[in-house]
């Protein structure tokens, strides 16, 4: 044979086999579904298809705190967000609760800058980007690991229930401007 690539039938068909000498190769069998690659040797294993490799977070969540704003040595904002994010579940007592996942955010540029000045301690917001995952040596010299979110996009959100009307009319939240009587002259 003058290629090392041959069908292992007369027909061309969907098997391809490879010899790579010493009595070893392997043998793809395209007709099985998924795949099916056999090593000389060895036992039959199933290929996975290849899937492109895919970072995107999209959270919606609550602030945990008030955004920190630095700044790089090269002058770029930068803010570090805490989010809340809830999913509610079912326990095994039949009881509904919320389970929350908290999450380290990081945004650059002015939108940083924006987050600083209009976000605050339990303000909901819309976070898209990608995961990251992060290592570093601490004041004692041990490694340290953690996965944060890079920020692309963070939207604002409105804020829902008695914190949104006490804002809306420039009352704390848990002032009723209705008073005893609920007439609110």
């Amino acid at each position: 044979m003058g290629s090392p690539w041959h069908a292992t039938h007369a027909d061309p068909g969907p098997v391809r086999q490879r010899s790579i000498g010493a009595g070893m190769g392997w043998r793809i069998d395209d007709a099985t579904e998924p795949p099916t690659i056999t090593v000389w040797g060895s036992p039959p294993t199933k290929m996975r298809p290849v899937m492109p490799a895919v970072n995107v977070i999209l959270l919606v969540g609550n602030l945990t705190r008030d955004p920190e704003v630095r700044y790089s040595p090269t002058g770029t904002p930068v803010a570090t967000l805490g989010l809340a994010v809830n999913t509610r579940v079912k326990g095994q007592d039949g009881q509904w609760r919320e389970d929350p996942c908290f999450v380290d955010v990081v945004v650059f540029g002015p939108q940083a800058e924006a987050c600083g000045e209009y976000l605050e301690k339990g303000a909901p917001a819309l976070v898209e980007g990608r995961l990251q995952y992060r290592t570093w040596q601490d004041q004692e010299g041990h490694t340290r690991r953690k996965h944060e979110v890079i920020a692309a996009r963070v939207q604002f959100l409105p804020r829902s229930g008695a914190r949104a009307d006490a804002d809306a009319r420039g009352l704390p939240a848990g002032v009723d401007a209705a008073g005893d009587d609920g007439v609110p002259f």
